[in-house]
């Protein structure tokens, strides 16, 4: 039988979201929806694994999400990003 676990207990997986806020809380516009390389190294380090929001939609920000350790994405466009991942040898 499994042991329930802490609330605080670890994560497995992050569906990471590039949302910068200013101090009054107020949304500011990323560069890009691809998340921050630390981001990515903090989670990796913590043994999680950094998935992508459905807002990486480009095939140059796919590129660099993987690069930098994503894992899986999730999209609304399927069809465009299956085509993508395949060019950038991200998807068989």
């Amino acid at each position: 039988m499994r042991e329930k676990e802490a609330p605080d207990a670890k994560l497995f997986s992050v569906c990471m979201y590039n949302i910068l806020l200013d101090e009054n809380g107020k949304r500011l516009e990323a560069e890009s929806q691809v998340c921050p390389p630390e981001w990515f190294a903090t989670l990796i380090a913590d043994g999680i694994e950094p998935w992508l929001c459905t807002g990486v939609k480009s095939k140059e920000e796919l590129r660099l999400a993987f690069k930098r350790g994503g894992c899986l994405i999730t999209s609304d466009e399927p069809d465009t990003t299956l085509s993508y991942l395949r060019s950038i040898g991200a998807h068989a």
